[in-house]
């Protein structure tokens, strides 16, 4: 996609609606080859994502698609433990790009954070509606920067359901709200349009971060927290604060009609491109393999989640062996010893000391786990 797609100043959405239709039919083919029992869309920006993928598979596909859950599950249910780190001065936490120490903290966290596992749980039963479990999940969100929520998610589905397959798909979609609620503004007040991108240079000449289209990317999805803690959501309200810091250029009602008309536009662009497709038949068939020079095959077989559900194991109980590794992840005993050793010098700096994930040789074999060392070495 070309870089101006990206440009805070472009309201045009020819080049989202194309990225929009790329990762919607990537979602498609997920859905076609795995076979989602359900799929979640994670609100607020994750929903149009899925509404987009909806659009492709009912034209592409006799079959409907699966049971979809819009469930809100967002950076911000991460704050309580992000606040806990602070007050023990152990620093901020980015996700997955975290230490790997880090990241199994984090996941031990999670685990005791009942609320929010029972909402998640309710709302997937609910949505399936059959009394048994999903054996397979489909995780579709507006993209990956430093996998907060992708860490959430897939923890959160890994405790409720243990040994169910996951897919989470994503896409470059960070900035589909400021430029889809601009195009939104002028096709609907054109004369108030260009008095606002007046005000946003202004805005932005004076440094400021609270533009209108902070309040109109918050607005685009239509949905909000009703407990910040927990996966619960509800429409958008007259009396949403990004709603009322916008209410001295239109009323309420008006802005909250933003949202209605974003998702109609999408699910008309992406039917229209499938429609224009010069081969249609295509879309759904899986894309050959990758070269991966220099990339060990096996890489592609291990989930990206299983090495930090190893180091939450070790943090837990201690050091582990790829025979409990393999049981842990489902895996084969060859292919966890391989894990366990690409996970050998991952190293976590603490504020009175330096660890890392090492190997240790003892009569029945290697183990691994975290190991503390001198500052000096």
């Amino acid at each position: 996609m070309a870089d101006k797609a990206y440009d805070a100043h472009n309201h045009s959405p020819e080049q989202y609606f194309e990225s929009f239709f790329y990762y919607a039919v990537q979602a498609c083919k997920e859905v076609e080859h795995f076979k989602p029992d359900i799929v979640l869309g994670l609100a607020h920006a994750g929903w149009a994502p899925v509404v987009a993928t909806q659009s492709v598979w009912e034209v592409l596909s006799q079959r409907p698609f699966p049971p979809a859950l819009r469930t809100n599950l967002g950076r911000e249910k991460l704050k309580p433990y992000r606040d806990q780190r602070r007050e023990a001065r152990q620093g901020d936490f980015y996700g997955r790009t975290s230490s790997l120490r880090d990241v199994a903290d984090f996941l031990n966290w999670l685990d005791g954070q009942t609320e929010l596992q029972e909402q998640l749980a309710q709302q997937i039963a609910e949505t399936l509606g059959s009394g048994y479990p999903p054996n397979r999940l489909l995780i579709i969100d507006e993209m990956i920067a430093e996998g907060n929520t992708w860490l959430l998610a897939v923890g959160l589905i890994d405790i409720l359901y243990p040994g169910a397959e996951v897919r989470f798909v994503d896409g470059p979609y960070f900035n589909w709200r400021d430029v889809l609620s601009k195009h939104w503004l002028e096709e609907h007040h054109p004369e108030l349009f260009v008095e606002m991108l007046d005000l946003l240079a202004k805005m932005e000449e004076e440094r400021r971060w609270d533009t209108w289209t902070h309040h109109a990317y918050a607005i685009a999805p239509g949905t909000e927290d009703i407990d910040p803690r927990l996966p619960s959501w509800r429409p958008l309200q007259p009396d949403d604060p990004d709603v009322q810091a916008l209410s001295e250029f239109l009323p309420a009602e008006e802005w909250l009609k933003m949202s209605d008309w974003i998702y109609t536009q999408l699910r008309h662009e992406m039917r229209w491109r499938v429609a224009e497709h010069p081969d249609v038949a295509s879309l759904l068939t899986l894309d050959p393999p990758r070269d991966w020079p220099g990339m060990d095959p096996r890489d592609l077989e291990v989930n990206r989640f299983h090495s930090f559900l190893i180091a939450k194991y070790v943090l837990r109980y201690g050091p582990i062996n790829a025979k409990i590794a393999a049981r842990l992840c489902g895996v084969s005993e060859d292919l966890a010893g391989y894990m366990l050793r690409s996970l050998v010098g991952k190293r976590y700096w603490g504020e009175y000391r330096k660890e890392y994930f090492a190997m240790h040789s003892t009569r029945r074999g290697p183990i691994y786990g975290f190991w503390e060392t001198d500052e000096s070495e």
